[in-house]
């Protein structure tokens, strides 16, 4: 018998116990199954949710329906959203959001105030399953937040149907296929010319890695004319509406800073006392480009050198038992936005790291650790860089600084009497829109009463019935 594909099996076996083994060692069992769980509950999730709405139908009123259509990644770009429909929901406009389901299809879901699903379906990603879906929902503007992971088809319907719809940029995807603009040794690329692109991709692929099969200039044609027929370009920070608008000159994008509800507290820094270890707070999730590599080279120099320097990670970390292994870090693990100031508390820092790798287009742990009023020490770049020097509290660093220098600029930061707490100014006040459709989505009084009567788009068609469904595409609508 031959035995040809044996050896490639065994090989395959091999590199996946590698992966295993070198993810154990970065994060421990702990953490990973902690993570692995948090997955899986994820997709159950959906499932579940599926089930639960299976027989209850898509029911139309008096109210217009926006699509918010997104990624399934979760994070700020999730929470900005989430913001939006409470928002929109308080002035009598409907949300369905549209995400990349588990199974590779379309998520279309409905949420109430608390988020728990009022209405879901999953669709597949061809033409005639979203025509159908579009029909019986029958949207009278859409959101694009995201298009990763979500077929052409969608936006092609939003086009040919008239639909408008504007798009908010959450990071530099439409830039590039990898994301945060990270490039070789896990850092901000600094943005080379186009055979630079094509190396980077050529060598790293895109954010997950996988190969990049059309080159860089296609791509940033096709999302240019995604960003042309948008009926706004919003970003969060100058940086973003900066660097979009230089890639693609003819675009004009506003500056909407995320509205948030944080508001100043007392100062949450901790006075430096003689003799004591310099206590530094680390907000959020960290992976890669959030600066997890980064805050474990610092670590392990405070180590190598006996440096009298803790951090705290007020969040997880892609990189939990490296980190706690080196004496000088502490990891809290996740939170829920309502305790983060109670384990700020706790922790006592003396001021903030924030070791983000990438230029951020807003960052919501740096509003945290304003709002705690502690000295923040960034990278230069990006959206942190911009804030952190209009707020006139905090530091930025150079990007290619070693971590030796990185610690003694921390340890030098701390002991400067005039960055003690008392001399900490209150946090900027956030974006504020007392009338979203107007105030954020820039429509006009006219057209707010149109939205708002549900009398806005182009033409009336004649709707589906809501119990149509597509068999071979799993479009269900009832």
């Amino acid at each position: 018998m031959s035995t040809r594909g044996r050896p490639t099996q065994k090989s395959k076996a091999l590199r996946w116990i590698d992966r295993v083994g070198t993810v154990l060692s970065r994060e421990g069992l702990r953490s990973l199954a902690r993570r692995k769980l948090s997955q899986q509950l994820g997709l159950f999730g959906e499932r579940a949710r599926l089930w639960r709405m299976r027989g209850r139908s898509w029911r139309p009123d008096n109210r217009a329906v926006f699509l918010g259509i997104t990624h399934r990644l979760g994070g700020g770009t999730e929470r900005h959203l989430v913001d939006l429909e409470r928002c929109l929901r308080d002035e009598g406009v409907r949300t369905v959001v549209v995400r990349p389901s588990a199974r590779g299809g379309l998520l279309w879901e409905e949420r109430d105030e608390l988020l728990a699903t009022t209405w879901c379906r999953e669709s597949g990603g061809g033409r005639e399953a979203i025509a159908l879906m579009l029909e019986a929902i029958s949207p009278v503007h859409a959101h694009v937040h995201h298009s990763i992971g979500l077929p052409e088809a969608l936006f092609d319907l939003l086009a040919e149907q008239g639909l408008t719809y504007d798009w908010t940029i959450h990071d530099y995807y439409t830039i590039c296929p990898r994301i945060n603009l990270i490039g070789a040794g896990g850092r901000y690329c600094g943005e080379p010319e186009e055979a630079g692109c094509q190396a980077c991709l050529g060598s790293l692929g895109d954010s997950s890695g996988r190969a990049v099969a059309e080159g860089i200039l296609t791509w940033r044609q096709r999302n240019e004319r995604r960003l042309a027929g948008a009926r706004r370009v919003f970003a969060p920070s100058t940086d973003v509406c900066r660097r979009i608008e230089r890639y693609f000159p003819g675009l004009s994008v506003m500056l909407r800073p995320h509205a948030e509800s944080l508001r100043s507290q007392e100062s949450l820094a901790a006075p430096l006392r003689p003799g004591e270890k310099v206590r530094v707070a680390v907000i959020g999730t960290l992976v890669a480009i959030k600066g997890s590599e980064r805050l474990l080279a610092c670590a392990r120099d405070a180590r190598a050198r006996k440096l009298p320097l803790e951090f705290h990670v007020i969040g997880a970390t892609d990189r939990d038992l490296e980190l706690s292994r080196t004496g000088h870090v502490r990891v809290s693990g996740r939170y829920r936005e309502g305790e983060v100031f109670n384990r700020l508390r706790t922790a006592r820092p003396h001021l903030a790291f924030l070791p983000s790798e990438c230029p951020e287009s807003f960052m919501f742990a740096l509003s945290i650790a304003m709002a705690a009023r502690l000295f923040v020490v960034c990278f230069d770049l990006g959206a942190q860089a911009i804030r952190v020097r209009a707020w006139g509290f905090g530091q930025p660093i150079a990007i290619e600084l070693e971590p030796g220098e990185i610690n003694d600029t921390l340890i030098a930061v701390a002991a400067q009497r005039e960055l003690a707490a008392a001399n900490a100014p209150p946090a900027p006040e956030p974006a504020n829109y007392p009338d979203i459709l107007m105030s954020y989505y820039d429509f006009t009084a006219a057209e707010r009463s149109r939205i708002v009567g549900s009398d806005f788009r182009h033409s009336q068609t004649k709707r589906p019935s809501p119990h149509i469904a597509i068999g071979r595409d799993h479009a269900h609508l009832h």
